[in-house]
């Protein structure tokens, strides 16, 4: 028995034992390439701000009095290492 809510929703997924739905099936079809060009400029500025984020909070903790050498040297490490593979993403793009 089919479910009132889904009645129609199924008719084009593939068939138990391999049919396809009708090649004709009701699907509008629409050209995204100019959408995920602009999610690729967007992915390189936002590559860009979170870089400028990471540095700013180097800073931070350099000029930390309540952390000692090895604590901001730590963390400085663990941050360096993010902005590091930030770079090396924006050059293999």
């Amino acid at each position: 028995m089919t479910d009132v809510r889904t009645k129609g929703l199924l008719d084009n997924l593939p068939k138990p034992g391999g049919q396809q739905p009708s090649e004709h099936a009701d699907v509008d079809s629409v050209d995204m390439r100019s959408e995920f060009a602009r999610l690729g400029e967007k992915k390189a500025a936002d590559t860009g701000a979170e870089r400028a984020f990471l540095q700013s909070k180097i800073e931070l903790i350099r000029s930390d009095l309540n952390l000692n050498e090895d604590e901001k040297a730590l963390c400085i490490g663990d941050l360096q290492r993010r902005v590091d593979a930030l770079i090396v993403s924006d050059e293999l793009s």
